[in-house]
């Protein structure tokens, strides 16, 4: 399923909202909300043969000048770890 575009495959659809969950947590703690939402968003990723996204990654721009480095891989060896 995870390579197959017509099930809805790909990192960013099966582990991707995971990390984009967590830096809008973190930003809105940092603002004084329950979270936020960024004002710009801007990244790449690599479509594989089947036509999913094997790999994204990202930078999200929240109010205040906070700034989120996320990624997520359904392809690539990648630590899970937050910093």
């Amino acid at each position: 399923r995870l390579y197959a575009n017509d099930l809805a495959g790909g990192g960013i659809l099966d582990v991707g909202g995971y990390p984009v969950s967590m830096a809008r947590l973190i930003a809105g703690a940092a603002t004084g909300q329950p979270f936020a939402e960024p004002d710009k968003v801007t990244g790449a990723a690599h479509l594989g043969q089947s036509g999913v996204d094997e790999w994204a990654s990202a930078l999200l721009h929240f109010p205040g000048g906070i700034v989120a480095e996320i990624s997520s891989s359904i392809s690539l060896d990648q630590d899970n770890v937050l910093r």
